[in-house]
């Protein structure tokens, strides 16, 4: 039966023959694309897509996301991508499923997306494996499922997706539908962190410099954060700024912590206006040091929060305005950090009656703002 079928596969390359020189343009077309050479392979990937080849409708499916010598556009990306798919392409397959994920030039989907994932993670598609697994881990589109993810995650990192590599790890090291085992979890942190994943080097920098017992595990930790710091991670940046600060570095924790401020950073937002406001690595700048807090306490920084008071209680940076301090602690307070009630409090008595209220609006207006 071996045999019989080797000779069909070669009489069936046989008969195929005219047909591979017809492919030809489209593979010229193809490698002009991948040379990023849009305009000259649309005219081709265009006329073979609308022949029905679908390698050249997936293609042209990418052109129209991406806006490659055409108009950007989502709805005509995902027809593309579906005729390809119906054809059985597991990369419009996944494509087309990421659409319906996302809800881009389609009405968002959880279930179809499931759908067209698990028939190109079936083909062995890394990409859809690893998002398959992504839905069990979350429960979209299907119950949530660790085993599953556990193993399309396996599946997708053995066929090289680093991501996944990195979501095992977390998946052993928080111990999600399998037993917690935080040094397994860190193998498969470091497989992904040598290949280059940003997340995985950063939890493996976290797990290292953790280990207080063993000095030189925390080196090699904080060498991990600084290779995802290079990648522009903005948490590693933030870290790498309190590590650099504790050792006294001050300009160079500035610039880590202006860095990570500039990314959304929470934390560094906090620390760099601090440092702004206390004069460390730059010259004192309260105005520059009020907004940067102001950026963190609206990102529930409760210290920040607590300094706003500060800084509007003592007219630094900020014309002074006690009733506006008055909320700012009031705000710290509710979220806990100790030093805010007894300033809270010491303002209180500055405070007519109408004050009071209208300052407990204003820490109202504030809490609704988040």
């Amino acid at each position: 039966m071996k045999r019989l079928w080797i000779a069909s596969s070669l009489l069936f390359a046989l008969l195929l023959q005219p047909m591979a020189g017809a492919a030809a343009p489209l593979d010229d077309a193809i490698a002009l694309y991948n040379q990023k050479q849009y305009r000259e392979a649309l005219p081709t990937i265009r006329s073979e897509a609308e022949k029905g080849d679908p390698t050249a409708q997936w293609y042209l499916a990418q052109m129209y996301y991406y806006g490659h010598e055409v108009e950007q556009d989502y709805a005509e990306c995902a027809q593309w991508s579906l005729k390809a798919a119906k054809q059985g392409n597991d990369m419009a397959q996944n494509g087309f499923g990421f659409l319906l994920e996302e809800g881009q030039g389609v009405p968002q989907d959880y279930r179809a997306a499931f759908k067209w994932y698990a028939m190109a993670a079936e083909k062995g598609h890394p990409t859809a494996q690893e998002n398959l697994a992504t839905l069990y881990m979350k429960g979209l589109g299907v119950e949530k499922d660790y085993g599953q993810a556990l193993h399309w995650y396996a599946e997708a990192a053995r066929r090289g997706s680093r991501f996944s590599r990195y979501q095992l790890g977390r998946m052993f090291f928080y111990g999600y539908g399998v037993e917690k085992n935080e040094a397994k979890g860190a193998e498969y942190y470091e497989i992904a962190a040598q290949d280059g994943q940003v997340d995985a080097q950063r939890e493996l920098a976290r797990y290292l410099t953790g280990l207080k017992d063993q000095p030189g595990k925390q080196a090699e930790g904080v060498a991990w954060y600084i290779k995802a710091a290079k990648q522009g991670d903005g948490e590693s940046l933030s870290t790498l700024g309190c590590y650099y600060s504790d050792l006294g570095d001050f300009k160079t924790a500035l610039t880590l912590h202006r860095r990570a401020a500039e990314m959304e950073i929470a934390l560094s937002q906090q620390e760099y206006g601090k440092m702004l406001c206390a004069g460390k690595g730059t010259d004192v700048d309260y105005e520059k040091g009020f907004i940067w807090l102001s950026k963190a306490a609206y990102q529930h920084q409760p210290q920040s929060q607590y300094l706003l008071g500060m800084l509007y209680e003592l007219g630094k940076g900020v014309a002074p305005d006690v009733q506006m301090a008055y909320a700012w602690y009031s705000v710290a307070d509710l979220y806990g950090y100790p030093p805010a009630a007894e300033h809270k409090a010491a303002v209180l008595r500055r405070l007519t009656a109408a004050q009071i209220k209208e300052g407990d609006a204003q820490a109202e207006t504030i809490m609704s703002s988040y």
